[in-house]
């Protein structure tokens, strides 16, 4: 027989935590990141068009980053590639890098996009962001310049960089896997997941992509020689969006419009 493709084979688990509310955003926080050195120190992005730094131990906001200079632009997308740098894209359609180490200066920006810069991705070298536009544009860190602008015929949602040098790129209805090792992107295989509603986040590794669509579900594809991707498994839990998650360790958190979290790992059975 096929694939079991039901929540069944896997178990979702659900744990306490201690509840801790930050406060301090004058609009919808829109984006978290958190420092790759640090697990202490969080960083949030907002519709009122700034960035704030949390010690998520004591619950207090360290500093304020002020993304914008002219106007309150919505930061819509962050990362943080390496330690003391962080990445944003804005409402704006700009894309601007700070030293963390002295964040009320601003690194350098970029503003090249023609919408909405919706997700960003970055390495030691390039810097990668995809507009509402449908455009993904390459920018070398080093030498301060856009490298590519490339149309990939729909909305950016979300863009993924893995270790081994390529860059998943997702919305509209596709997943599209390039590779970017050299600063510009070649288109390696894409697909079609299968969703009924445009996709809103992914992640791919050298084994499987996982996606995730407005229509509530998250899938699981095998990566097969020859570009194909095979479906391993589908999440239908959520019964509206799921805006964002994350995967680490076999371990798969969602989030949702429906105002939960769900937290799912491998059946031992």
């Amino acid at each position: 027989g096929g694939e079991d493709t039901s929540d069944s084979t896997c178990r979702r688990t659900i744990r306490r935590f201690t509840t801790n509310f930050l406060t301090g955003h004058n609009g919808w926080v829109w984006c978290l990141t958190s420092c790759p050195v640090d697990q202490r120190l969080l960083y949030s992005g907002s519709m009122d068009g700034e960035v704030k730094l949390w010690d998520v131990c004591v619950s207090k906001d360290i500093c304020t980053v002020p993304c914008v200079k002219r106007q309150k632009a919505a930061v819509l997308s962050m990362v943080i590639p390496e330690p003391n740098v962080l990445v944003c894209g804005s409402a704006d359609r700009s894309v601007r890098v700070f030293d963390v180490r002295s964040p009320v200066s601003l690194a350098f920006s970029h503003e090249e996009h023609r919408s909405p810069v919706l997700s960003v991705a970055a390495n030691e070298r390039y810097i990668f962001s995809g507009s509402a536009g449908k455009c993904v544009g390459v920018w070398d860190r080093r030498a301060n310049k856009r490298l590519q602008m490339l149309r990939v015929g729909h909305t950016v949602a979300s863009l993924h960089h893995s270790d081994h040098g390529t860059l998943s790129v997702a919305g509209g209805s596709t997943v599209g896997i390039y590779q970017c090792s050299t600063g510009q992107l070649d288109l390696l295989s894409s697909f079609d997941p299968g969703y009924t509603m445009p996709l809103t986040c992914v992640y791919h590794d050298l084994a499987k992509v996982v996606s995730s669509s407005q229509d509530g579900t998250v899938s699981i594809h095998n990566c097969c020689s020859h570009g194909q991707h095979q479906l391993i498994h589908t999440f239908s839990h959520h019964k509206s969006t799921v805006t964002r998650f994350h995967y680490s360790e076999g371990t798969l958190a969602m989030s949702s419009s429906d105002k939960t979290v769900s937290l799912w790992t491998p059946s031992l059975s």
